[in-house]
């Protein structure tokens, strides 16, 4: 296992009684946070282009709005 890895798994064991704080700190110390932040973005981008695309109506409104709601989504 990784040195990430472990530091999870122990993280786990605390959840309850740390409220997590154990595991976040886990997960933001190997950038797991960070890179799925990132991925999430560029799926947010690719299904913005694509609602983009959609014909004109109020729907493609309502679609787009959504998605931009969720790039200012805090985690």
């Amino acid at each position: 296992r990784s040195e990430y890895g472990k530091l999870v798994l122990e993280a786990l064991d605390r959840v309850q009684r740390d409220n997590g704080l154990s595991l976040y700190a886990a997960l933001d110390a190997s950038k797991a946070i960070e890179r799925s932040k990132n991925l999430a973005e560029k799926f947010i981008q690719k299904a913005l282009k694509i609602a983009e695309e959609l014909p004109d109506a109020i729907g493609r409104d309502i679609i787009i709005k959504i998605i931009d709601e969720q790039l200012e989504r805090k985690f």
